[in-house]
């Protein structure tokens, strides 16, 4: 979920990593690899930064609404803690002499918007199933 709200736009299926038994090596879970260069529209011209707001999202779904919706048991996240957390970063980033006010003021609403969004989301048990079944039908033809 972090990588929604830093809006990290480098993500691929090499995102992840195996989390192994220390004594057996046996793979016990996947992690995700917080790799965030691209974060925050770095290297973005600020003209562009209006059109990435709701820029589409990766690897699972092609919006970050679908790709929230598989979050399975998303009420055990505590979003709503995240509120006002746009405030601190307009003034982390009021600090930063290069960046300019209209480029930290869209910073600062994308990552409202981001917050927003998570606050609002409930799991789509519906489209895990279609994404699942699609995914099967896939792997078949293959």
């Amino acid at each position: 979920m972090p990588v929604n709200i830093i809006c990290n736009r480098d993500r691929h299926y090499n995102n992840f990593g195996m989390i192994r038994n220390v004594n057996t090596l046996q793979i016990e879970k996947s992690s995700p690899i917080f790799d965030t260069g691209t974060s925050a529209f770095a290297g973005i011209s600020e003209n562009k930064i209006k059109t990435l707001l709701l820029n589409e999202s990766k690897p699972f779904c092609k919006y970050h609404e679908e790709q929230i919706a598989l979050i399975q048991n998303i009420e055990r996240y505590e979003f709503q803690k995240l509120t006002g957390l746009e405030e601190e970063f307009n003034e982390l980033l009021q600090q930063s002499p290069f960046i300019t006010i209209s480029r930290r003021d869209k910073l600062v609403t994308w990552l409202g918007e981001r917050i927003r969004m998570l606050c609002e989301s409930k799991m789509d048990t519906e489209r895990v199933f279609q994404i699942v079944k699609t995914a099967k039908e896939y792997q078949k033809r293959k």
